[in-house]
Protein backbone atom coordinates (compact mmCIF):
# COMPACT_ATOMS: atom_id res chain seq x y z
CA UNK A 1 0.00 0.00 0.00
CA UNK A 2 1.46 3.31 -0.82
CA UNK A 3 0.74 6.55 1.20
CA UNK A 4 -0.08 9.29 0.73
CA UNK A 5 3.02 11.21 -0.12
CA UNK A 6 4.26 8.61 -2.73
CA UNK A 7 3.76 9.26 -6.31
CA UNK A 8 3.24 6.69 -9.06
CA UNK A 9 5.31 7.93 -11.95
CA UNK A 10 4.50 5.82 -15.11
CA UNK A 11 7.80 4.58 -16.83
CA UNK A 12 8.31 2.22 -19.91
CA UNK A 13 11.93 2.12 -19.01
CA UNK A 14 11.79 -1.47 -17.87
CA UNK A 15 10.07 -2.02 -21.72
CA UNK A 16 12.29 -0.25 -23.71
CA UNK A 17 15.50 -0.89 -22.13
CA UNK A 18 15.53 -4.55 -23.13
CA UNK A 19 15.23 -3.39 -26.95
CA UNK A 20 18.32 -4.25 -28.43
CA UNK A 21 18.65 -1.18 -30.90
CA UNK A 22 17.96 1.06 -27.83
CA UNK A 23 21.13 -0.42 -26.24
CA UNK A 24 23.04 0.38 -29.40
CA UNK A 25 21.85 4.28 -29.12
CA UNK A 26 22.95 3.78 -25.62
CA UNK A 27 26.63 2.74 -26.17
CA UNK A 28 27.06 4.88 -28.92
CA UNK A 29 25.96 7.98 -27.32
CA UNK A 30 28.10 7.15 -24.55
CA UNK A 31 31.58 6.55 -26.10
CA UNK A 32 30.65 9.88 -28.42
CA UNK A 33 30.11 11.74 -25.38
CA UNK A 34 33.52 9.51 -23.42
CA UNK A 35 35.54 10.93 -26.62
CA UNK A 36 34.13 14.60 -26.76
CA UNK A 37 35.02 14.73 -23.30
CA UNK A 38 38.33 13.13 -23.71
CA UNK A 39 38.92 15.85 -26.66
CA UNK A 40 38.02 18.43 -24.52
CA UNK A 41 40.31 17.49 -21.58
CA UNK A 42 43.63 17.13 -23.96
CA UNK A 43 42.72 20.32 -25.78
CA UNK A 44 42.77 21.77 -22.36
CA UNK A 45 45.93 20.10 -21.02
CA UNK A 46 47.67 22.36 -23.65
CA UNK A 47 46.69 25.77 -21.53
CA UNK A 48 48.26 24.67 -18.52
CA UNK A 49 51.86 25.03 -20.01
CA UNK A 50 51.20 28.84 -19.38
CA UNK A 51 50.61 27.94 -15.61
CA UNK A 52 53.97 29.91 -14.84
CA UNK A 53 52.75 33.14 -15.78
CA UNK A 54 50.06 33.16 -12.97
CA UNK A 55 51.63 30.44 -10.56
CA UNK A 56 54.70 32.63 -9.52
CA UNK A 57 55.31 35.71 -7.53
CA UNK A 58 56.27 38.66 -9.89
CA UNK A 59 57.70 40.45 -7.62
CA UNK A 60 59.91 37.83 -5.82
CA UNK A 61 60.54 35.97 -9.25
CA UNK A 62 62.04 39.44 -10.79
CA UNK A 63 64.48 39.83 -7.55
CA UNK A 64 65.98 36.49 -7.67
CA UNK A 65 66.47 37.54 -11.50
CA UNK A 66 67.75 41.22 -10.75
CA UNK A 67 70.02 39.35 -7.77
CA UNK A 68 72.15 37.55 -10.67
CA UNK A 69 73.16 40.88 -12.38
CA UNK A 70 71.41 40.56 -16.04
CA UNK A 71 72.87 42.23 -18.98
CA UNK A 72 70.64 43.95 -21.38
CA UNK A 73 70.37 40.31 -23.38
CA UNK A 74 69.09 38.68 -20.16
CA UNK A 75 66.09 41.01 -20.18
CA UNK A 76 66.00 40.44 -24.07
CA UNK A 77 65.73 37.04 -23.03
CA UNK A 78 62.63 37.22 -20.89
CA UNK A 79 61.21 39.86 -22.37
CA UNK A 80 61.11 37.90 -25.68
CA UNK A 81 59.40 34.87 -23.71
CA UNK A 82 56.85 37.20 -22.96
CA UNK A 83 56.24 38.77 -26.14
CA UNK A 84 56.27 35.37 -27.57
CA UNK A 85 53.51 33.76 -25.42
CA UNK A 86 51.40 37.10 -25.70
CA UNK A 87 51.59 36.20 -29.68
CA UNK A 88 50.64 32.60 -28.96
CA UNK A 89 48.21 33.49 -26.75
CA UNK A 90 46.84 35.56 -29.04
CA UNK A 91 46.52 33.77 -32.01
CA UNK A 92 44.50 30.87 -30.20
CA UNK A 93 40.76 30.98 -30.83
CA UNK A 94 38.10 32.51 -28.61
CA UNK A 95 36.25 29.69 -29.09
CA UNK A 96 36.44 26.25 -29.57
CA UNK A 97 33.82 23.64 -31.12
CA UNK A 98 34.47 19.78 -30.13
CA UNK A 99 30.93 18.08 -31.67
CA UNK A 100 28.38 19.21 -29.28
CA UNK A 101 30.40 21.32 -26.58
CA UNK A 102 31.45 24.91 -26.96
CA UNK A 103 34.19 26.04 -25.55
CA UNK A 104 34.35 29.99 -24.84
CA UNK A 105 37.95 30.95 -23.93
CA UNK A 106 37.81 34.39 -23.84
CA UNK A 107 38.07 35.27 -20.13
CA UNK A 108 40.49 32.48 -19.95
CA UNK A 109 42.96 34.24 -22.39
CA UNK A 110 41.85 37.52 -21.11
CA UNK A 111 42.94 36.66 -17.88
CA UNK A 112 46.51 35.10 -19.02
CA UNK A 113 47.19 37.70 -21.26
CA UNK A 114 46.78 39.85 -18.47
CA UNK A 115 49.08 38.22 -16.41
CA UNK A 116 51.75 38.45 -19.50
CA UNK A 117 51.41 42.05 -19.19
CA UNK A 118 52.17 42.01 -15.89
CA UNK A 119 55.07 40.13 -16.09
CA UNK A 120 56.54 42.48 -19.57
CA UNK A 121 55.58 45.42 -17.35
CA UNK A 122 57.60 44.38 -14.21
CA UNK A 123 60.32 43.45 -16.14
CA UNK A 124 60.40 46.62 -18.22
CA UNK A 125 60.63 48.94 -14.92
CA UNK A 126 63.22 46.98 -13.90
CA UNK A 127 65.10 46.79 -16.53
CA UNK A 128 64.51 50.69 -16.82
CA UNK A 129 65.75 50.88 -13.46
CA UNK A 130 69.04 48.85 -13.75
CA UNK A 131 69.39 51.17 -16.99
CA UNK A 132 69.51 54.39 -14.40
CA UNK A 133 71.42 52.84 -12.13
CA UNK A 134 74.21 51.54 -14.32
CA UNK A 135 74.18 54.78 -16.32
CA UNK A 136 74.66 56.90 -13.09
CA UNK A 137 77.71 54.95 -12.62
CA UNK A 138 79.32 54.85 -15.56
CA UNK A 139 78.91 58.94 -15.22
CA UNK A 140 80.12 59.10 -12.04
Amino acid sequence: MTTSTERNVPSFYDDIVCLPEVKTKIHTIQTLLTNVMKNVYTYLLEWKNFRNLWQYSKDLTCQKFIATLPTCVGFDEKLLYYYNAHRLLSSKPNVKLFSCVKLDLRPLKAVILAHVDEWIGTLGQLLEKTAQTRYSLIRA
